[in-house]
């Protein structure tokens, strides 16, 4: 008897304390007793209340409008999942939420008794999503100087902000920001800054929850760079995009490997990005230089030889003379001083059909080797 009265204790008191324990990592929500409201819009702290975790919670969004205000006299009825939802929208996780108690509450409109709640400050019951965005974008540029004054380093960092939407009426205009302060070196990851604002000739300081990143980094030359030079990994390093450089992004290496093997088009200064349209694959034929030229057609490939007339790498196009009958044909590089005439390619630049097919005739057993591919 005395062994089963000590397991339910101990069963008892594991609950307990897993209860305490979700409690203490939880926002616990629940509706105020009888709430009214006396503005033109409802906003959150007017029907809620937090009972538990408010040191997880941005007190901030309390003052969130919600829905415009009932008119006096009628009844506005408010559930906790559309609570929970409003506040979802405002990126409060639903796993950190607890709602306690009832589960729907009757708003009503209290009466405006006292003179002055008509010259009471209001706020917009709806606020259209580009002012929201002007919003964030003046801060989101206020805070990027105020890192670069900081760090000493002009870099063109990703700050993504959360402005309050009370307060985004106040940051319309840039102008409006005259301080700064904040944020904790090295200025990456999350981040919170207090940002003073003049609005209607009053001086307003905001908590600005924000996440920094740094800028995109793309692969530069870590020391001159010849043109024909071959890339190796010690000859490049990591290095942020410049700010005039951004919208080029597309055309610079993001990774290393990507350039090591390849060969330098121009010669390229310290530091400067390795832009795709300034490397190639390795050059392997050289004008001028002696080759050995592969014709394709069907099971049939003749190998003859012939002279580059330009620079190749393997896959290029390029201009080759036959040495034997003078002709200049285009084919493709496919390896140190090899290329390949496929037959519906073999369009000579200075004879007709006629005039090929003659010297084809004429091409001496000596020259060509035949070679029949099963």
């Amino acid at each position: 008897m005395k062994t089963n009265f000590a397991f339910r204790f101990v069963v008892l008191a594991i609950i307990c304390v897993c209860q305490v324990s979700q409690a203490a990592e939880s926002i616990v929500l629940r509706f105020r007793q009888s709430p009214t409201c006396a503005a033109n819009t409802v906003r959150l702290s007017d029907i809620v209340e937090v009972t538990g975790g408010k040191d997880l919670l941005d007190l901030n969004i309390l003052q969130m409008p919600l829905a415009p205000a009932p008119r006096e006299g009628q009844i506005q009825t408010w559930t906790s999942t559309e609570i929970l939802e409003h506040l979802a929208l405002r990126g409060i996780r639903p796993e950190i939420l607890r709602w306690s108690g009832e589960t729907s509450v009757r708003l009503q409109r209290a009466a405006q008794t006292n003179p002055e709640l008509r010259s009471t400050a209001m706020y917009p019951s709806f606020i259209q999503d580009r002012s929201v965005k002007q919003a964030e974008f003046n801060v989101s540029l206020t805070l990027n100087d105020y890192i670069t004054s900081q760090t000493n380093e002009r870099l063109n960092r990703h700050v993504t902000v959360q402005v309050p939407l009370e307060h985004v009426a106040k940051l319309q205009s840039r102008r409006n920001i005259v301080a700064v302060g904040g944020g904790t070196a090295p200025y990456e990851g999350k981040q919170e800054f207090m940002v003073e604002v003049v609005y209607q000739n009053q001086k307003i300081r905001l908590l600005i929850p924000s996440q920094v990143k740094p800028p995109a980094m793309i692969v530069v030359a870590a020391r001159p760079l010849r043109q024909q030079e071959i890339l190796d990994a010690q000859s490049l390093t990591y290095a942020p995009i410049p700010d005039r450089q951004v919208a080029e992004q597309a055309d610079m290496f993001l990774d290393i490997e990507e350039v090591v093997g390849k060969q330098l088009r121009r010669s390229i200064a310290t530091g400067v990005p390795i832009s795709r349209k300034s490397i190639g694959s390795p050059i392997v034929i050289q004008r001028g230089d002696l080759l050995e030229v592969e014709s394709v057609a069907g099971p049939v490939s003749v190998r003859t030889s012939g002279r580059a007339l330009a620079d190749g790498a393997i896959g290029d196009p390029i201009l080759v003379e036959n040495t034997a009958v003078r002709k200049k044909l285009m084919a493709t590089v496919i390896g140190y001083r090899k290329v390949q005439i496929i037959a519906n390619a073999t369009q000579s630049t200075e004879e007709s059909p006629t005039a090929r097919s003659a010297s084809r005739n004429s091409t001496s057993p000596d020259e060509v080797e035949l070679t029949r591919k099963r």
